[in-house]
């Protein structure tokens, strides 16, 4: 060793121990549970809408029951009855009980038209849900019955 050499009279370079890994920083505490609250929120919003979604799969096969079951015993007054009293299900289901059950006659027709966006129900073959479900007999061509179908089918898929 060297007095006159200042260079000789240095330390070794001690590094740091390096960052460990746990526990992490706070921003990183924070993101987590940011990142935890966003799947819960995700979570509830996908189920809420399946669950939202789920009634007009059962109205759908209902509706392909009520037809199965008209077209092997070709009764349209009980057809009409049961396919007015699914819409009124389906209603009461996403409109609630209060706005619905009262509907009757045109109010009821206008009421689906509205609802369905379109001129089905008051102006089309919906106009038999009106009398339909209330008479003794009911004259119901298998076309009629088969457009009715569709148009009930279809304001179960789209109805807001």
């Amino acid at each position: 060793m060297n007095p006159t050499d200042p260079l000789a009279q240095l330390r070794e370079i001690h590094l740091p121990a390096p960052v460990s890994f746990w526990p992490p920083a706070i921003g990183w505490w924070v993101l987590a549970i940011f990142a935890l609250f966003c799947l819960i929120v995700l979570v509830y919003f996908i189920r809420r809408q399946i669950i939202k979604k789920q009634y007009r799969r059962f109205a759908r096969k209902a509706l392909n029951r009520i037809y199965l079951e008209y077209q092997s015993q070709k009764n349209t007054v009980e057809y009409s009855r049961q396919i007015n009293s699914l819409l009124k299900q389906v209603s009461v289901i996403y409109y609630g009980k209060n706005s619905v059950a009262r509907l009757t006659d045109a109010t009821w027709l206008r009421f689906l038209d509205e609802c369905g966006n379109t001129q089905a129900f008051s102006q089309g073959v919906g106009k038999v849900l009106a009398f339909g479900p209330y008479s003794q007999e009911l004259s119901l061509s298998h076309r009629d019955a088969e457009e009715l179908q569709q148009c009930v089918d279809q304001w179960i898929r789209k109805h807001q």
